[in-house]
């Protein structure tokens, strides 16, 4: 088969289905987003602290940025990663890729 020949939305369907299929990639990328989430872990700590002394006497400093929606949101995600990833080795789906010429 030449380069002129091939079928590029093909190729891109097959690679979007083979790592849309691997639970790994699923539990892969749930694992990159825990590790982010823990990279935040401190500030968002501190931001509690923050909340937790401004609370007491509220001439201190309240911490104006505390990252805990998005550390929240990132394993919000990677929980849903794993659920995903769980799905995706339970499925039945040889018969599916057979049919769009796998």
């Amino acid at each position: 088969m030449s380069a002129d020949n091939i079928n590029w939305d093909r190729v891109s369907l097959s690679n979007f289905s083979s790592k849309l299929l691997d639970s790994r990639e699923w539990f892969s990328t749930a694992t990159e987003l825990v590790s982010a989430a823990e990279i935040l872990a401190p500030h968002v700590i501190d931001w509690w602290d923050s909340l937790h002394e401004w609370s007491k006497d509220s001439r201190k400093i309240f911490n104006e940025y505390g990252y805990h929606s998005l550390f929240m949101m990132l394993y919000a995600y990677a929980i849903e990663n794993l659920c995903k990833g769980y799905m995706v080795g339970r499925l039945s789906w040889k018969p599916h890729l057979s049919r769009v010429g796998r």
